[in-house]
């Protein structure tokens, strides 16, 4: 279990642990999608006091994010769509993966899949 997968609730003393670990886990995904560096970017939008922010990988192809879900007390969550760029930040439909599926075949399939989608 990586340090992202043990935090349930983000708070303002784990909330720097929560970015830097997630930052690490969107890169390592990144890998295991096939992607080199030049292929896409991860950055964090901490926030302010009351959130717990957003770790983000931005492909030209897709947008992902790592959440904190308050509403439904389902914890850290997965949001990716696919995007036109990486200037795009609503891009299509949302879709929701559960965070212990991140590094699962399924998944990186799914993304693989999007990453490859010829873009209009």
């Amino acid at each position: 279990m990586s340090k992202l997968e043990s935090i349930k609730l983000v708070t303002s003393e784990n909330k720097d642990t929560f970015h830097n670990s997630g930052k690490r886990q969107l890169k390592k995904l990144a890998k295991s999608i096939g992607l080199t560096d030049k292929e896409f970017e991860v950055r964090s939008c901490y926030g302010g006091p009351a959130v717990a922010g957003e770790v983000i990988l931005h492909t030209d192809k897709f947008y992902l994010q790592i959440f904190q879900e308050v509403v439904n007390s389902k914890g850290l969550r997965i949001m990716y769509r696919d995007c036109k760029g990486r200037t795009d930040y609503t891009g299509g439909q949302n879709r929701y993966e559960r965070l212990e599926n991140m590094f699962s075949e399924r998944f990186i399939e799914s993304l693989k899949k999007l990453q490859s989608h010829k873009i209009d």
